[in-house]
């Protein structure tokens, strides 16, 4: 009897046996093959009996199964050290038959190359948009290297240039993580937070969480240029008499008004001193929004000094200010005599169209300057204005996107992106009052953003208290208003959105104050006008409000 049940079982496993035989198992991939990155299994299964599970094994650890056809396993190469590694694929069948396919490779990534090699090779393949491919080689740098600053950059501007923005923001911060303060992760992060800002898909469906992220990634970019422009300040060094115009260039770009004015006036007495030097001090008293303290520079300096191309400049744009305007266009042409093709001249030329009303001359002095240099920030800034102005809202939108990412300290470009959104939602009839409320909340986010570069901006303190008005927040406003008119008392903007803001809270005699304030600075424009309306407010604003913005020259 046990013979015959030994019998029997052998008979079982020799029928079993013969089964598994039966199951032909065939891989793309090549016994003895060299393997690198992410590589892809496929394999087929042919059986007599329904094939029910695959299962993977890379050296005997099962790390997948697949129970439907086409059979396919990915391996990341990179997380398993170069060199042999064997791959398993185990196929069971419905009748209970089995097969068995290993295959050895070859890991190889290249590691024995080294990190410069890779990283190297990185950033040739993202100069041909292989965005890919370049992460390819980033993973490898970073397997040799897990906290190369280097490796990390690259991987975050991979990330950038597909777009993809989460990752290439985690690679950044883990790469200033590693070298705090390194420039080029600060720029890389504001470039980031400028495009999440300007994503239409930003936070999907969800109206707070879209502002939220808006409002998040510009404070982020401001946060990161902040630092990044600190660092150049910090580089400049002890002031000299040598160095002074090249300082003060950089302490104007970065917004550093009242730094640069003092460090100038060191070198203007009695209306002497380098013609370059006086200019600067000029500007940046404009940039101030001391338009009057602008004035007595200019007109102490023209006693005894002689104007260049700047000055001039700068003099024509005074006399626009002050209702010359035929002085300003004589001395708009000393200008363009004495440096017909400067970029300062130029753009010049095209803030006094903007501020003539001229549309026509502002577009085709842009579009000068677009076809010669599209690159420049100041020239997109410019262009996103014409463009914002003649409807074209898309493009308006993606020329402000590459001012800000050209120059993340250009706090205009911000606060002209708010008062863009707000104009276009003033200007449009919304089918709900949550739409309106989101264009409201992403005005303020540029406005913010703008403050945070610049804290005493008093056109962004402006903007915000127009904002606050139109948003029925009169109370809201008043202080916004006050504020911007105490940062920048020559501003005459500030004092007639100040004195807007206290009318519509029914303080009758505090806005008669402000808007007496208003007329002080600004005569020819406001000089018999009464208390503005919201709407009159805005217009003056949009129209008086806007700060000259000038290429400066390079320092001699």
């Amino acid at each position: 009897m046990k013979r015959g049940m030994i019998g029997v079982s052998i008979l079982c496993l020799l029928a079993a046996q013969a089964a598994a035989a039966d199951i032909e198992i065939k891989s793309r991939t090549e016994d003895g093959a060299t393997i690198s990155g992410e590589h892809k299994f496929r394999v087929t299964a042919v059986s007599d009996s329904l094939v029910t599970q695959v299962e993977f094994y890379v050296d005997d650890e099962l790390r997948d199964t697949d129970s439907s056809t086409p059979y396919e396993f990915a391996i990341d190469t990179l997380a398993e050290d170069d060199g042999p590694l064997s791959v398993t694929f185990s196929v069971y069948a419905e009748d209970g038959s089995s097969g068995e396919k290993t295959l050895n490779l070859t890991v190889d990534n290249g590691v024995a190359l080294g990190l410069k090699h890779h990283v190297d090779k990185g950033y040739e393949l993202m100069a041909d948009s292989a965005w890919d491919d370049a992460i390819a080689a980033g993973r490898v740098a970073l397997k040799i290297d897990s906290n190369s600053v280097d490796a990390l950059l690259l991987m975050a501007r991979a990330h950038y240039g597909k777009k993809v923005f989460d990752l290439a923001q985690k690679y950044a911060e883990d790469a200033l993580e590693n070298s705090p303060g390194d420039k080029n992760c600060l720029e890389l992060l504001t470039g980031i937070g400028i495009e999440v800002a300007f994503d239409p898909f930003v936070g999907g469906s969800d109206r707070d969480e879209a502002i939220e992220l808006i409002s998040s990634s510009l404070q982020q970019a401001a946060k990161a240029r902040a630092a990044a422009v600190d660092q150049q300040i910090d580089a400049l060094g002890p002031v000299t008499d040598e160095n002074r115009v090249s300082n003060a260039t950089v302490l104007i770009n970065a917004g550093r008004y009242s730094e640069a004015i003092r460090s100038l006036k060191t070198v203007f007495e009695s209306g002497r001193g380098p013609s370059d030097a006086v200019s600067l001090q000029i500007y940046a008293e404009m940039r101030a929004g001391r338009m009057n303290d602008a004035m007595q520079t200019y007109r102490l300096y023209k006693k005894f000094g002689e104007l260049d191309a700047f000055g001039y400049a700068l003099e024509a744009i005074i006399l626009e200010w002050a209702g010359q305007e035929d002085a300003s266009r004589d001395a708009e042409q000393e200008a363009i005599l004495n440096d017909p093709f400067g970029l300062t001249v130029r753009t010049s030329q095209v803030y006094l169209a903007f501020m003539r009303g001229d549309n026509s001359t502002f577009a085709q002095l842009v579009n000068d300057l677009v076809r010669e240099d599209s690159g420049l920030p100041i020239v997109n800034y410019y262009l996103s204005s014409i463009q914002h102005k003649i409807n074209r809202y898309n493009e308006s939108q993606e020329s402000i996107k590459k001012a800000m990412i050209a120059n993340p300290s250009l706090y205009d470009a911000y606060i002209e992106r708010a008062n863009q959104v707000l104009i276009f939602s003033y200007s449009n009839k919304f089918e709900s009052s949550d739409e309106r409320a989101r264009q409201e909340a992403i005005a303020q986010a540029f406005f913010d953003a703008a403050l945070a570069i610049k804290p005493e901006s008093h056109t962004a303190m402006t903007g915000i208290a127009l904002l606050k008005l139109y948003s029925d927040d009169a109370e809201g406003a008043v202080p916004m208003a006050a504020a911007a008119a105490k940062a920048a008392p020559g501003y005459a903007a500030a004092h007639y959105v100040h004195a807007a803001a206290l009318m519509a809270q029914r303080l009758r005699q505090q806005a008669s104050a402000a808007m007496d304030m208003a007329r002080k600075t600004d005569n020819d424009h406001l000089g018999g006008r009464n208390i503005p309306t919201n709407r009159q407010a805005l217009l003056y604003y949009l129209s008086r409000g806007r700060l000259p913005l000038l290429a400066l020259p390079e320092p001699n």
